[in-house]
């Protein structure tokens, strides 16, 4: 009996449901706000909303909303709560002082419970109101906002101007003037001119700012033009030129704008439509009205030429006979000549040698190419023609030619600074040791069709120079000698002194010599006597 119970007991203690339980639980966190006491309850079930009510000092445009659905909450308006801020939108003659939270200017934002003190700035100027305000909770002024009065404050906006710089400034009293510039691209017959007068302004003069006119567009022969943009030729307007039929545009741009100073580009030229037959080697055509027999034959509309072939065994495949249509096509397929070989194989960098060149080649006929210059090929490179093809029968491709590897030079070593691997232009720059200079006009070689241009450069050791007067002497250096002109390398100094009745040196006794060739401070000089320069080198 005992075991039946605890079975029993077992079947129904898990026999419970065990499924998720329905609801939502973990209430958002939402920065700066808190949920509303209306919203408050011990559990959530699918549909009930959260409304949240943003923290003293702060708002929100919208209310914010979480509504619990599937077990979730989910935000129904994307809104937070931003911290309440009072402005003060300051006019030009008017002036704040510095709060904690901005600075004097046009705009003057600050926090609630903030006060900020104005001011009103210009001849005659009174403000009218409260100096001090304070900033509230709810984003309001504590009094209504003072303004500045006597004399006037917003500047006039007038449409498609500016006023002019001359005429700006802090503030304006009563007889101050405005005067008005007209914006790019508009005019006014008369300047636009505002006065202020009893504390407004007044316009004293001037007629509205319109867009500027381009002067009528020129015509062009075989073409007019059509607007395609604005209206009336004023500022802005493009105008598109069209050619009659049976020409064609030959300029660059077709279109032109009236810009702040005329019309842009130039005036487009429409020329005759021509067809165009380039004649290969072999072939030739009858001489009409408007060319003549040749490599390129240029006819109207409406003309027709006769082609024929030259040369042994060739035979025109396609009509004798084609004429030029208003398009500038020919209206039929343009024929060609079979039996021999046309179109010369084009190889690069090389060329046809003149001794192959001739106006028809046959079968068996060859090309022989020269590689073109500071390029070379280890083998002669040939076509011959072969069932009225070009095939090549011998030959590499040309390359760049190579120069010798370049000599180094003492003291000294280049670099690579245009091209690679020592080929034809490749150029290098030599480079001299700390301590040397570069001796020669050009430190540069380029490898040329015959080799490396230029003189090999030369690198010499820097030394400082010290040029002393007559009155002055040096202490005798391990690089040189007492003397009018002292020569030393870098890091060595001297000791300079001056000779003579009621002399003395002027600047540092000991100079050292640098890398650059210049000495590390200004050279002395030997003052209060008469000096004299050395007329000829002198060694001691």
């Amino acid at each position: 009996m005992r075991s039946s119970f605890a079975i029993l007991c077992v079947w129904i203690c898990f026999s419970v449901d065990a499924s998720t339980p329905n609801g939502c639980f973990e209430i958002p966190e939402v920065e700066n706000a808190e949920v509303s006491q209306s919203s408050r309850k011990d559990n959530y079930s699918d549909g009930d909303q959260l409304d949240y009510d943003c923290k003293h000092g702060y708002a929100s445009p919208l209310k914010i909303t979480y509504i619990c659905s599937n077990n979730n909450w989910t935000k129904s308006h994307a809104e937070k709560c931003s911290q309440v801020m009072c402005v003060a939108n300051l006019t030009i003659n008017m002036r704040s002082d510095v709060t904690e939270d901005g600075h004097p200017g046009p705009k003057v934002s600050v926090r609630p419970g903030r006060t900020i003190t104005l001011s009103c700035v210009g001849k005659g100027k009174k403000l009218q109101g409260q100096r001090k305000i304070t900033c509230l909770s709810n984003g309001k002024w504590k009094v209504p906002f003072p303004k500045c009065v006597g004399g006037c404050f917003e500047i006039p906006e007038v449409e498609n101007a500016e006023v002019s710089q001359s005429s700006r400034k802090d503030n304006y009293s009563d007889g101050d003037q405005l005067d008005y510039n007209c914006k790019h691209g508009y005019a006014s017959p008369q300047n636009i001119t505002y006065i202020c007068s009893n504390d407004k302004w007044t316009k004293l003069r001037g007629a509205k700012c319109s867009l500027k006119r381009c002067e009528l567009p020129e015509d062009i022969p075989n073409g007019q033009y059509t607007i395609v943009n604005g209206s009336n030729f004023v500022f802005r307007t493009t105008i598109k030129y069209i050619c009659r039929d049976g020409y064609q545009m030959m300029s660059r741009s077709d279109t032109r704008t009236c810009q702040d100073g005329g019309w842009d580009n130039q005036l487009p030229a429409c020329e005759e439509v021509m067809c165009v037959a380039n004649l290969t080697i072999n072939m030739r055509s009858d001489v009409t009205e408007d060319g003549h027999p040749g490599p390129k034959v240029s006819v109207r509309p409406g003309r027709t030429i006769t082609l024929s072939c030259v040369g042994k065994g060739l035979e025109l495949q396609g009509q004798r006979k084609i004429t030029c249509l208003s398009t500038g096509e020919w209206d039929v397929p343009f024929p060609k000549c079979v039996g021999g070989c046309f179109e010369i194989p084009e190889v690069e960098n090389a060329e046809v040698s003149q001794s192959s060149r001739k106006d028809n080649y046959s079968n068996g006929d060859q090309l022989d190419y020269d590689c073109k210059h500071g390029y070379a090929s280890p083998l002669k490179i040939t076509y011959i023609c072969s069932n009225d093809k070009w095939t090549k029968l011998r030959g590499a491709k040309c390359s760049l030619k190579r120069c010798e590897l370049p000599e180094d030079i003492p003291n000294g070593q280049y670099t690579i600074v245009n091209g690679s691997n020592f080929v034809f232009r490749t150029t290098i720059k030599y480079i001299c040791r700390d301590g040397y200079q570069m001796m020669s006009r050009s430190d540069t070689r380029t490898c040329q069709d015959g080799g490396w241009d230029n003189q090999l450069p030369a690198c010499e050791e820097v030394m400082c120079v010290a040029n002393l007067t007559i009155n002055m002497r040096s202490d005798v250096t391990e690089d040189g000698h007492l003397g009018p002109k002292v020569l030393v390398r870098p890091g060595r100094t001297i000791t300079l002194s001056c000779v003579g009745k009621g002399l003395e040196l002027q600047g540092q006794r000991k100079i050292t010599c640098l890398s650059t060739g210049e000495w590390d401070v200004p050279f002395p000089k030997c003052v209060g006597g008469k000096v004299h320069r050395f007329t000829s080198l002198v060694f001691f």
